[in-house]
């Protein structure tokens, strides 16, 4: 587990608020125009939400608060709540949650840690709730995940 964390250069068990970012609020965050061609009417500009995405991403292993992405959008929570949805398709807080499971697919793929760890890592309340919403959003739980991984290997 600690190879994909330390490829992102982020500490396995952090323990601390996410570090500063750097953020340009220069660009406005919301579409002004409806034609604008970097903009679509009712989302995030596309400089904000690669922002914001690039901010999960970086900080997938820390917490995260609605307050903290809409910071780094550069708009109030409840607008910025409204215009990742509508850029998404999903809450921002939904987008966390997938891109932790997507990461936690990844660690399981790479026989990284056991799945309480990776759970605690991932900033799940506990392996029971990991595996509630892992097999939510796969359809399958994580430790049936990874012994399908590890058959599939083990017949090649």
């Amino acid at each position: 587990m600690e190879n994909l964390v330390n490829d992102r250069a982020m500490p396995f068990d952090s323990g601390r608020p996410p570090q500063p970012y750097a953020i340009d609020c220069s660009d406005t965050a919301v579409d002004p125009m409806p034609d604008s061609r970097t903009r679509t009417s009712s989302g995030l500009s596309d400089k904000a939400l690669a922002r914001t995405v690039a901010y999960i991403r970086d900080h997938l292993f820390d917490s995260l608060s609605l307050g903290d992405l809409a910071r780094i959008a550069c708009v109030s929570r409840f607008h910025f709540a409204r215009m990742f949805r509508a850029r998404t398709g999903f809450s921002p807080m939904k987008y966390v949650q997938n891109e932790r499971i997507r990461t936690a697919k990844q660690l399981l793929r790479r026989g990284e840690g056991n799945i309480s760890s990776i759970a605690a890592a991932l900033g799940f309340f506990d392996q029971s709730h990991f595996s509630r919403v892992f097999r939510k959003v796969t359809g399958i739980s994580p430790g049936r995940y990874a012994q399908g991984l590890a058959r599939d290997t083990d017949s090649t």
